[in-house]
């Protein structure tokens, strides 16, 4: 579920960044808490007609983050994921086998009908486990063109990203353009 911006104040300009890095695959938005990374990408998102899938990462997620995941997919349409899942209930947990599964995700979702924004809030409460860090980096690196995929963390440097920042294939987000100006908060 996407986050509540009732009474937040409109950032024109972290919006405008933040819709310009939407035309590539994946964005990276890192930041310490509080800093307003999950209510800016909220503002960001609103009104946007795109289907939009907020998946907030739980502690509880460790060695188990591609089912939830799977399912939030699914509220939006209720078919996604099935060879996804079949693949990581029967597979053991290990790091390839994590971006087979990232890969596959990303295959199911060239076959959506329509584009979809995805995103992973929180998802520095994974910090520790490199399978997530696997599969979040597998399927960055294969997003169909409909597809974007946001990742929300407090650590940016849980995932290894700087090659597709090459290819302009993703955009970082850092506290810097978070941050409030005295012009921003006057006005």
């Amino acid at each position: 579920m996407i986050p509540s911006i009732d009474g937040l104040m409109l950032r024109p300009q972290v919006s405008h960044t933040l819709h310009e890095a939407l035309s590539l695959p994946f964005i990276l938005v890192h930041g310490p808490i509080g800093s307003g990374k999950s209510s800016s990408v909220a503002l960001a998102l609103m009104g946007d007609a795109r289907p939009i899938v907020w998946h907030q990462v739980q502690p509880w997620h460790t060695d188990d983050f591609v089912k939830p995941f799977v399912e939030a997919i699914r509220e939006i349409s209720p078919d996604f994921g099935r060879r996804t899942l079949a693949i990581a209930e029967n597979a053991r947990n290990d790091a390839l086998v994590a971006q087979r599964l990232g890969a596959l995700l990303t295959e199911e979702l060239a076959h959506l009908r329509e584009p979809i924004v995805l995103v992973v809030d929180d998802a520095h409460l994974l910090i520790e486990d490199s399978q997530f860090a696997g599969f979040i980096e597998s399927a960055a690196r294969t997003l169909p063109q409909q597809a974007h995929l946001i990742v929300i963390t407090r650590a940016s440097a849980q995932f290894a990203i700087g090659e597709l920042i090459a290819q302009r294939r993703a955009k970082p987000i850092d506290a810097n353009l978070l941050r409030f100006s005295l012009p921003s908060v006057s006005n």
